[in-house]
């Protein structure tokens, strides 16, 4: 089952601070429509640039004994300009950035104001 957790970004990558987390429902792959609603409120700070992580921890190691992590499927023209592709192999101790590459993630947000 998917976790989904949001960070801030700290230094350029994610800060290790879990604002909010959900867990997707099970089975099936996700799509564009899926909505998987967080059950407690994430702030939100102008300004302030966020993280949406995706992993499967219950998930037995993939190659080499990497962790088992999320396929995420994007577009390679930088339709999102003001974020990027990031991917880590050892739980997030280092990233490595496709912003060169110009690979973005396909995701909607929608924010309940107070």
């Amino acid at each position: 089952m998917a976790r989904i957790q949001i960070e801030t970004i700290v230094n350029g990558v994610p800060s290790h601070v879990v604002l909010g987390s959900a867990r997707a429902a099970r089975g099936g792959d996700l799509s564009i429509n899926t909505v998987i609603p967080f059950t407690t409120a994430i702030p939100q700070v102008a300004g302030q640039q966020y993280a949406i992580l995706v992993d499967y921890p219950e998930a037995p190691p993939f190659v080499d004994n990497i962790p088992n992590t999320a396929s995420w499927n994007g577009a390679g023209d930088n339709a999102y300009a003001t974020g990027t592709m990031y991917a880590t192999f050892d739980n997030g101790t280092t990233w490595k950035s496709y912003a060169s590459d110009g690979f973005d993630l396909h995701f909607k947000t929608f924010v309940i104001p107070n």
